[in-house]
Order: C-alpha cells, then structure tokens, then sequence
C-alpha cells in the first residue's frame, strides 16, 4: 500500500490540468497514489483530466468525478475519506511543485512523529507574465497556534497532511466555502504542532480565477478567514457561533467584526494595485465601498497605489508585503 495520497480538486480550470498532473507523475518519490476529481464543471474540465490521466497512463493517478457539484470543502472531506494512507498531501489545481516536495515532507514527518502536518514555502508565479515572486515570510521550521494569529503564513496547496490528525479533529468544517484550510490548521495546532520546510518546493500560479484576483471572492474569503479567526478565540463557543452562521447568515455572526472585516477588504484592494491589477482593484473598491465606504487615511492610501500599478509588475513584486503592514498601522491607530 502506498505511504502518501495526492489530492486536488478541479472546477471549471481545464487549461490547469495538465501542469499540476505531469508535476504529480514526475516527482522523485515513488510510493504514492494520486485522486485527482473534477467538482461538476459546466466546462471541457472532466474531459480534459481524462485525456491527461491517458495521455501520461500511471495506474497510481485516479481521476473521478462529482455530479452534481458538491463544494470544495465536501470534495476535501471526501477526498480523505477515500485515502487509505498515513500522509494526504494536497495541491493545488493547476499549482505544480519541485520534484522532491514529497520526499521531503515523508521524512520530515517521519523524523517528527507528534507534528499534525507540514508545509513549504512557496513561489507565486503570474501565468500571464510568468514573473516570480517568492513568498518566504516565515522562516522558522516549526508552526505553532500563535503563528497563525493574523493570517496563514503558508499556502494549503503546499500541505502534507498526517491523515489520523485531520481524522482526529473531523476533517474541514462544512459551515466553510472559503478559508476552511485556516480553521482546520487552528484546529490541529491547537494542542500540537506542525512542521515548516523553508525552502521554496511549492509553485503556486496566481490565476485571474482565484481569491487573490476575483473581487467577489475575496470578499467571501476575507469573510470567512474572520470567522475562522472568531472561531479559534473562543473554542467553547463554537458549535454556538457555526449554528448562527447557519441560522442567520455570516454577516450577521460577524456583525462585531465588521470595521476589521473592512480593513482587511482595503489591504486586498492594495495588493491588487500593487500587483498592477488596476481594474480589479477599482472593482473590489466599488464592492467594499457598497458596505463600509474607507476612511480617509484608506482613501490617501489607495490612490497613491492606484497610481503606482502603472509601473512594471517586476518593479511591484517587492512592494507586496508592504500591504500587511500598513493594515497593522491602520489597526493599530
């Protein structure tokens, strides 16, 4: 029986299939296996994973399909309950990573049999541009609760999962459509650890479909990652809090939380700008401003970056972490 099982989920991304799939074949680990499901795209995306399973024609690579669409975080569930092996590993759809990702998280968690998971840094790529941009903010090998305060310092993509951890504290909560992997990583570090390989093993390719770039989206998502913050501060309340979300809505679960909602809504608006996704920008701006217009300082801000996002995306790269910590001066003031 194979010691890993890779698991990625497809929606409406058939251009993305054939990078992460030929990324999963050519690894430098062996004993694997891959599910790889398509969740009820309306696209030629289930008909372009068949074609690439065939095309590369490893018996370790299965591809399946949900219909109708079930969600991300009900395919994710499903996903583990399917794997029969002592590590999950997840990627990304069209994300890709270096050969010897897998190889090295097995030994990592080999060699630390009480860490819950293990990540890796990651590199962002523009798949338009192809310009590069590593994201190695966090530089310890160790992940402990107090690390993911504020925010996740790694991408879900990059995670090998120890499959009786995640089975431990029931998998991804279902109340999620966005930010499930944030309340689950505070879950399992909430009594433990995980473990943090530095170096860059992770390719993740910013598509014009993510969170990071669709306005709506990040709206949910911003929302979301709220409600896995509110939910790792008061663990007793849980159940009550989920119920509420259920019953009446996120925003108004979140009702207390909607000036810091709003600032985080701005901080993503930045990033656009800095990325040089001018109209993208202005279109979240325009969605933000529908529910809490920016305060002045916000205002000055973001015109001064809506007038940068001119410049070069390579001359931009370095201004992104820039973002973070005028959110924290704002919030601080």
């Amino acid at each position: 029986m194979a010691r890993v099982t890779i698991i990625s989920a497809y929606h409406k991304r058939p251009d993305a299939v054939q990078v992460t799939l030929e990324a999963i074949v050519n690894q430098a680990y062996e004993d694997w296996r891959a599910l790889i499901w398509d969740d009820g795209s309306p696209d030629a995306t289930w008909q372009e994973l068949q074609r690439v399973a065939a095309d590369i024609d490893d018996p370790r690579i299965e591809v399946f399909r949900h219909e109708p669409n079930i969600g991300f975080v009900r395919g994710m569930n499903e996903g583990l309950r399917r794997a029969d092996t002592e590590y999950v590993a997840v990627v990304g759809s069209g994300d890709a990573f270096i050969p010897d990702r897998i190889a090295r998280q097995v030994a990592a968690l080999d060699a630390d049999p009480g860490a819950a998971f293990c990540t890796t840094a990651a590199v962002s790529i523009d798949p338009d541009t192809g310009e590069r941009f590593e994201d190695n903010t966090f530089t310890r090998d160790r992940i402990e609760a107090a690390d993911l305060f504020h925010s996740c310092p790694f991408t879900h993509g990059s995670v090998m999962f120890r499959r009786s951890a995640v089975e431990a504290v029931g998998g991804y909560e279902p109340a999620f459509t966005w930010s499930s992997d944030w309340d689950l990583f505070n879950r399992l570090l909430a009594d433990g650890h995980a473990i943090h390989l530095t170096d860059p093993l992770y390719l993740r390719y910013a598509r014009a479909d993510g969170a990071s770039f669709s306005p709506k989206k990040s709206i949910l998502q911003v929302k979301f990652a709220h409600l896995a913050h509110a939910l790792r501060e008061n663990p007793a309340g849980r159940e009550a809090l989920l119920d509420k979300v259920r019953r009446e809505g996120l925003d108004a679960a979140l009702a207390e939380r909607r000036a810091d909602i709003a600032s985080d809504l701005y901080t993503r608006q930045a990033k656009l700008y800095i990325l040089g996704r001018r109209a993208l920008g202005d279109e979240l701006g325009a969605l933000i401003g529908d529910e809490v217009p920016p305060s002045a300082k916000w205002r000055v801000s973001l015109a001064g970056l809506r007038a940068l996002s001119g410049l070069p995306l390579v001359r931009l790269y370095g201004l992104a972490h820039a973002a973070n910590q005028m959110r924290k001066r704002l919030r601080q003031r």
